[in-house]
């Protein structure tokens, strides 16, 4: 059990940290077309979301996952 808390820890601050990245490079490289920043921003909270959904959805019954969601 801790093997696949600590792997879907690594999931989602994976995908939070990419997007944030990819949303800050972005930025840099059309920093005067903000629609595309606002749409690579969107983005990043469409992947935090969802990876968190998904591991809610799969471990609701596990209360020790609720752990997860308070990191």
């Amino acid at each position: 059990m801790p093997i696949f808390l600590c792997f879907f820890i690594i999931l989602k601050f994976f995908f939070q940290k990419t997007s944030i990245f990819l949303c800050f490079f972005i930025k840099k490289k059309f920093f005067k077309k903000r629609q595309f920043f606002m749409f690579f921003y969107n983005l990043k909270f469409f992947f935090s979301k969802n990876v968190s959904f998904f591991i809610k959805k799969i471990f609701f019954k596990k209360r020790q996952f609720f752990m997860l969601f308070i990191i």
